[in-house]
């Protein structure tokens, strides 16, 4: 374990490479956010061995990062390397490792089932994954796994799941291997975890004052969801082609929906076993519509003198955030209040940590 600054501590173990030499550290960022998306990971190194270089170059190594802000509250966490860049420096040589955390079984193992439940039952069962479920669906049905992953049979599940019709299924993979999925409505009115505070120092465990924050809009994702997005898979009933239909073109309440056009009459029917819950495919235009909302407005907090680890500050988290702006109240009260945590990025360095974590609401909700 090597003290890598005044508030860190930071170990990096190779498997196979027992006589690796850590005393080079010069960086190691993690990035998390919201999705099922795998954690990612870059380290660099600067060395004089070449002993790692060219074992990297023969194998995909599987690493353990270990970190945290003393040597009692070191949390490990087990990733595999994908790529690397070597660039020669005087003396030695930097070494960028980036790679994903280890979760191969819940991105490779395929497998086959069955189970007529609620979604939120279906995914509290998976195996390979810590299951953190706090929602109750309304969408029992038959939930086939067929020939599939769990990453893969879980996307699924959850861009169909259904609460109710102005609610999201939100959802996160975090760096301690657990699969959180929320309900938005319940999850934005629970108390919050922590608060970020502009302004004095805070004495209070649960108030981190922030280095500065950021407002900004995604609105490019519009296009992406709203026009892409927001149509249904249909097939042609007279030449079986697949096309697209947009929710305009007909009421969406009824899974078997018909329609007419000019010019060349084709009847058309959405794809249906009769298997689907009465809002399968209602779900999943909501859980579009309300997840753009969620995630156009950001806000972009930064801080430096709080350590946020992964068992106090997680990914879908309710946070509080109270900006400090002695020229507008009106601005301060507009902004302030209760947000998801949708993204969070942890940067250890030599010279000390940061943390850069995204927050989101919907403002219409």
């Amino acid at each position: 374990m090597v003290k890598v600054n005044d508030f860190c501590y930071i170990k990096v173990e190779f498997e196979g490479l027992k006589d690796f030499n850590f005393k080079m550290f010069d960086r190691f960022i993690l990035h998390e956010q919201a999705g099922l998306i795998i954690p990612i990971f870059e380290l660099v190194l600067f060395q004089t061995d070449y002993s790692l270089y060219k074992t990297i170059i023969k194998t995909n190594l599987k690493m353990t990062i270990s970190y945290g802000p003393s040597i009692d509250k070191v949390k490990k966490y087990k990733f595999v390397l994908l790529n690397y860049m070597y660039t020669q420096k005087d003396k030695g040589f930097d070494l960028s490792l980036t790679g994903i955390l280890d979760v191969k079984d819940f991105t490779n193992k395929i497998d086959i089932s069955a189970s007529e439940v609620n979604s939120n039952e279906i995914l509290s069962s998976m195996k390979t994954i810590i299951p953190v479920i706090d929602y109750k669906g309304d969408d029992k049905q038959v939930w086939i796994r067929h020939n599939c992953t769990e990453k893969d049979f879980a996307e699924r599940i959850i861009k169909h799941a259904y609460i109710e019709e102005k609610d999201l299924v939100m959802s996160a993979l975090t760096v301690n291997k657990e699969m959180i999925v929320k309900g938005y409505k319940k999850a934005i009115k629970d108390k919050e975890i922590i608060e970020f505070k502009e302004g004095k120092e805070n004495e209070s465990a649960d108030k981190i004052r922030m280095d500065g924050f950021q407002l900004e809009s995604d609105s490019a994702i519009w296009s992406n969801f709203l026009s892409e997005g927001r149509k249904l898979p249909v097939v042609s009933a007279k030449d079986r082609k697949m096309e697209m239909l947009s929710p305009s073109q007909g009421s969406l309440k009824n899974s078997k929906l018909y329609q007419e056009q000019s010019d060349n009459v084709h009847h058309k029917a959405i794809l249906d076993n009769g298997n689907c819950h009465d809002n399968y495919y209602k779900a999943w235009l909501n859980n579009l519509n309300y997840f753009v909302q969620l995630i156009r407005n950001n806000v972009i907090i930064n801080i430096s003198k709080t350590f946020l680890d992964n068992n106090t500050v997680k990914l879908l988290d309710t946070v509080k955030f109270t900006p400090d702006n002695p020229n507008s109240q009106d601005f301060v009260d507009s902004i302030s209040g209760k947000y998801i945590l949708t993204e969070k990025i942890t940067e250890i360095t030599q010279k000390g940590f940061k943390h850069s974590v995204k927050l989101n609401r919907d403002y219409n909700l």
